[in-house]
């Protein structure tokens, strides 16, 4: 089939939009996570779908969404020093999840989910929650394998118990349309840390 050329004049329009809006989210999150000098990066993880091929993956065989990472995506961070295997009690893991269009893949049929047969973009969100996950007693677990990669999200304001593991868990959402500068993104992190104080008893020290 092929492709008009006012079709690929829309194609670059949107690549450069999706730089712009990917540079930005990538700001808010360096901004978000200074905040928490606590804690240090510790891994990554595109949602419902897989990263971006590595080199001798041929891309060309797997789904288009692999290219579009920051479509949704979760960043996790663990306190410094600690050991990610062997959990403490009063440790926790942050987590800041990019969810760019909250479409869930889930409600389509296998296969590759059909962009061009999605609600309409002025009918969905875009959102940046931040996730707090609590070790409540020492336990041999590993935060991503055991913990993040196995359990459901909290509901937005309510703790959430882990089957299995003593981790206590919660979660703030805000739209990113919300998060349009500086004092914006420092205020949400402050009502986020006072969600950890109230509900989970995590007082971690403010960041100038």
């Amino acid at each position: 089939m092929p492709i008009p050329k006012e079709t690929l004049t829309d194609v670059r329009r949107a690549y450069r939009l999706i730089w712009g809006y990917q540079r930005r989210i990538m700001d808010i999150l360096n901004m978000m996570a200074d905040e928490f000098d606590t804690h240090e990066f510790y891994c990554w993880k595109t949602l419902d779908r897989d990263p971006p091929a590595k080199r001798g993956t041929n891309p060309l065989k797997k789904w288009a969404w692999d290219l579009l990472p920051l479509y949704q995506a979760s960043f996790l961070y663990t306190a410094v020093g600690s050991d990610r295997g062997s959990l403490k009690a009063g440790e926790w893991l942050l987590e800041f999840y990019v969810n760019s269009d909250d479409i869930d893949f889930k409600g389509y049929r296998a296969g590759e989910p059909d962009a061009l047969k999605f609600l309409s973009p002025e009918n969905s969100n875009s959102m940046i929650s931040l996730v707090a996950w609590k070790c409540t007693r020492d336990t041999k677990a590993d935060w991503f394998r055991d913990i993040w990669n196995y359990s459901d999200w909290p509901t937005s304001g309510d703790v959430l118990q882990i089957d299995d593991y003593p981790v206590r868990a919660i979660k703030l959402e805000f739209p990113i349309e919300d998060l349009d500068g500086k004092p914006a993104i420092k205020k949400a992190v402050s009502d986020f840390r006072a969600l950890l104080k109230a509900k989970l008893e995590i007082a971690e020290p403010s960041i100038a």
